[in-house]
């Protein structure tokens, strides 16, 4: 189990070096359970007596005001020496909140719904108002199940927006072409691929390989419909492909007459609406296609200039990768060790022991940063079943030998990077594990970058790192 110096673990020593020697009616507690409109708040000991009862405060100047006016008294009426406040992360609401409140020196600490909702059930109140959430933080904070407030600033916050932003218009485009194989099932049914037997067995036969490259966009764009291909030879569509820069194959130009020729569409002028709507919704899959393009520019450019930039060292991470991690877990400095980042992240396992049976690891905790974990699952993936890895290859072969399940290895791997990592971030080196007895494993980071002028700043950033090999670095 290691050295632990209190029964609550690291959280409660830190709480406890904060009230060393300061008597327990001599601190303040202030819980706060943000809103978008309208937080609410209240103030008690460390013995739980309520000294302001709960009242709500406004996101603005004057709201804020009232809050900081009513725990300034409150301390000038009990003489407090020390002020803990304690705060809800809920979504983005409880950030303004802080910010304000540490430009005054006022200690924050944060805790996780899940958690709250842990400590209701603990004083087996499954009710939820304001009022027990408030009573529930507090009580939260008393325990030490708090953690430390660690909002990101410059260029951490930018590329946290702009990297989840970006996964937002992902999720978007997909959406988007989704709708437009719905579309094109109901305008030319076999567009997509049509069936056939082979040896007893249900086989598709698609007319593109790529059905999101250009030349099958130029087709649903142009002529979506069956009727309209009818009206060209071969020579013609060779002709239309050279014009275009379509690169068309003759194996494709056949299939594609043959696709013609053979489907089962209805009427073009029953269809009149639905080629509109999929002329519009190309257009929203073209436009989010830039908008991503453009994101990525913008994330790479930020990216350069940050610690961050040392994570494009390991081979299958790129700049997107890269940048998502960086941004949801924030400078290096703010943790004292890997299990940290782990536990920000939510990925660290419950350990179950009982009547001195052997420790088993069971799911993964509820807490911690949604977007930090999702990331670190799709890293463990990524890491676990590509192919140009073998250090991280290895390490999930060994956990399938172990009958270990495909989340639970995609977790696992997740871990491994994030001890890896956390190691290069705080010391500023390639990745290079000294455990690995084979070829040297360090990515050309130049090799994944894309633009000539943010190479040439990711070298300046890279000069500032000692530990880093510079013979590594051919860009």
């Amino acid at each position: 189990m290691g050295k632990v110096k209190h029964i609550k673990a690291s959280k409660r020593t830190e709480l406890q070096k904060k009230l060393r020697d300061i008597p327990y009616d001599k601190v303040l507690v202030v819980a706060i359970d943000p809103a978008k409109y309208s937080p609410k708040a209240l103030i008690c000991n460390y013995f739980g007596e309520i000294l302001v009862n709960p009242f709500f405060f406004t996101i603005n100047s004057k709201g804020l005001n009232l809050l900081l006016t009513k725990i300034q008294e409150t301390v000038n009426n009990i003489s407090a020496q020390k002020v803990l406040v304690c705060i809800e992360t809920t979504g983005h609401y409880h950030e303004i909140i802080v910010r304000y409140l540490q430009e005054f020196d006022y200690d924050v600490l944060l805790i996780n719904a899940y958690t709250t909702s842990e400590s209701r059930a603990e004083n087996l109140n499954w009710s939820k108002t304001d009022n027990i959430d408030l009573f529930a933080i507090a009580s939260a904070l008393i325990d030490g199940k708090t953690t430390k407030s660690r909002l990101l600033d410059g260029n951490y916050e930018k590329l946290k927006d702009l990297c989840r932003y970006r996964r937002y218009e992902v999720q978007k485009r997909s959406a988007i072409k989704s709708k437009i194989r719905v579309l094109m099932d109901k305008i030319w049914p076999n567009f997509q691929g049509k069936g056939k037997i082979v040896n007893g067995t249900g086989k598709v036969e698609k007319i593109f390989s790529k059905f999101w490259g250009k030349a099958p966009l130029f087709i649903m764009k142009n002529y979506p419909h069956p009727s309209l291909i009818k009206k060209f030879n071969k020579t013609d569509l060779r002709e239309i492909s050279r014009k275009n820069n379509l690169k068309f194959r003759n194996s494709t130009i056949e299939k594609l007459l043959l696709a013609a020729e053979n489907s089962y569409a209805r009427p073009y002028e029953e269809l009149e609406v639905e080629i509109e709507l999929l002329t519009m919704t190309i257009a929203d899959y073209e436009n989010a296609n830039q908008k991503i393009e453009l994101l990525r520019d913008k994330i790479e450019n930020i990216l350069v200039q940050n610690p961050g930039l040392l994570l494009l060292s390991v081979p299958e991470i790129g700049v997107v990768t890269a940048a998502e991690f960086s941004a949801e877990m924030g400078p290096a400095t703010q943790y004292d060790y890997a299990g940290q980042v782990i536990k920000t992240a939510g990925t660290n396992p419950l350990v179950k022991e009982s009547g001195g049976k052997k420790a088993r690891y069971g799911s993964i905790s509820k807490q911690g940063n949604p977007s930090f974990k999702h990331i670190v699952y799709l890293v463990g993936k990524s890491l676990a079943t590509g192919k140009t890895n073998p250090y991280f290859k290895s390490y999930a072969e060994r956990l399938r030998k172990r009958d270990k399940n495909p989340n639970q290895i995609y977790i696992a791997a997740g871990n491994k990077f994030i001890r890896v990592t956390f190691a290069m971030l705080r010391d500023h080196k390639l990745f290079d594990p000294p455990m690995w007895k084979g070829e040297s494993l360090t990515s050309n980071i130049f090799d994944k970058i894309d633009s000539p002028e943010n190479k040439e700043i990711a070298l300046k950033t890279l000069e500032n790192y000692p530990g880093v090999n510079s013979s590594k670095l051919t860009g």
